[in-house]
């Protein structure tokens, strides 16, 4: 008797909190926080203004004692570049994420200096020539983990009930950077005619060189967010980059058909190196609605390598050079994003 007794008080008790609590509810209080998502997704594209400049050092023969006296230094200037581009970001809350884009254009416009030192040539040689109708291609994927978490919960995602805080963590990945440029006529600076490689002047209608280089890098970083408002975040990140070079420079005027002398070479210079750079990206996002934001955002790659050019004559004799590249391009993009759940 005791026992149900009890238990009828207990019902009773608690069917008056439930109702009260529902009540509270009717009249206007918060609403319990929702669960924890475990994914949250954030995919967008992007378009990236940049402009950039690569730079080759070529030194005497391998084997000769002139390996370390510069040859030739060819400059790539003022290369203007448009891209559109696709991204994305995936965070689980055990602090894993990943993320990646990718992205290709045209390199529109630039320059070519091409210097020639002694005893290469008789003199020294300064001339220049347009760049134009480029490529450039991309993508980076990296994987990491969230170290510190201040919002509470994994995803990216602002929702209602989640305060302002921030993020930080560390991440690996792979990096691909394909670029082509093409200069075109070739006018002499140094020295007065006629002692010049480009006299007479070549017309921009004339194709005389190309490069084709492309970088595979390994990447490993730190990056993080911080809300600077409800509403707007401060995304950065910064990685070291260890990268591989393979490279093709075309001398148009210096290959068949166009040239069919002993000297000339057999096809493009194939080129190779092993260097690092570094790659810095930040963002400032506005989150329009809880799934769409719109951001701005600037970013800059630099890398260097050492390796070798490797020179292949028409009449079967190979030569092999050092070769030092410094390659970097920079610029601004706009996004939007959708946040998925």
């Amino acid at each position: 008797m005791l026992l149900r007794h009890i238990g009828g008080i207990a019902v009773a008790f608690l069917g008056s909190v439930t109702f009260a609590v529902g009540a509270a509810w009717a009249d206007g209080l918060p609403e319990p926080i929702q669960p924890i998502r475990p994914w949250v997704w954030e995919v967008g594209a992007r378009y990236w203004y940049s402009t950039g400049e690569s730079q080759k050092n070529l030194y005497g023969p391998v084997g000769t004692a002139f390996s370390s006296t510069l040859f030739s230094r060819l400059t790539y200037d003022q290369l203007t570049a448009h891209t559109g581009e696709g991204f994305f970001r995936v965070d689980h809350n055990s602090g894993f994420f990943l993320k990646g884009y990718a992205g290709g254009g045209k390199v529109v416009d630039g320059n070519l200096t091409d210097e020639d030192f002694p005893p290469a040539t008789v003199g020294y040689s300064n001339t220049t020539s347009e760049q134009r109708d480029g490529d450039l291609t991309y993508f980076d994927i990296d994987g990491g983990v969230t170290l510190i978490n201040t919002r509470g919960h994994s995803g990216s995602i602002k929702d209602s009930y989640t305060p302002p805080g921030y993020r930080i963590g560390a991440f690996a990945g792979y990096h691909y950077w394909k670029e082509q440029v093409h200069a075109f006529g070739c006018v002499q600076n140094e020295p007065a005619q006629p002692d010049g490689i480009c006299v007479p002047a070549f017309p921009t209608s004339v194709l005389g060189i190309s490069q084709d280089n492309r970088f595979d890098s390994l990447r490993l970083g730190i990056g993080g967010d911080v809300d600077l408002t409800p509403r707007l975040t401060l995304s950065g990140e910064a990685a070291y980059v260890r990268t591989w070079l393979d490279g093709a420079d075309t001398h148009h005027l210096r290959v068949p058909p166009a040239c069919n002398m002993p000297n000339c070479f057999a096809g493009p210079l194939k080129e190779d190196g092993v260097g690092d750079g570094v790659q810095i990206e930040a963002i400032l996002a506005y989150q329009l609605t809880e799934a769409l934001s719109v951001g701005v955002g600037g970013r800059y790659w630099h890398l260097e390598t050492d390796g070798l050019t490797h020179f292949r004559f028409l009449d079967g004799t190979s030569v092999d050079s050092p070769v030092k590249w410094e390659a970097e391009r920079y610029g601004v993009f706009v996004q939007g994003g959708l946040k998925l759940n």
